[in-house]
């Protein structure tokens, strides 16, 4: 598997299948992106970084409609 493109200088360097279909199936990890980036990822969609509870970052579809709570 191929390592991430935005960040080969890592010790622990996260690898990518390809089939993701965020902006990780084509080589942008999240573990190096800037919180709140947006990317338009391999399905299409936009996709967003965002920060978990404990501190490792993921990317998360926008979704293109308002939920009314």
């Amino acid at each position: 598997m191929p390592a991430c493109k935005n960040n080969k200088t890592r010790k622990n360097n996260r690898s990518y299948k390809g089939t993701e279909p965020s902006p990780k199936g084509l080589g942008y990890c999240a573990h190096n992106e800037k919180i709140n980036k947006q990317m338009k990822g391999k399905d299409g969609n936009f996709w967003k970084v965002k920060k978990t509870l404990y501190g490792t970052r993921r990317w998360v579809k926008i979704s293109k409609t308002k939920k009314n709570r």
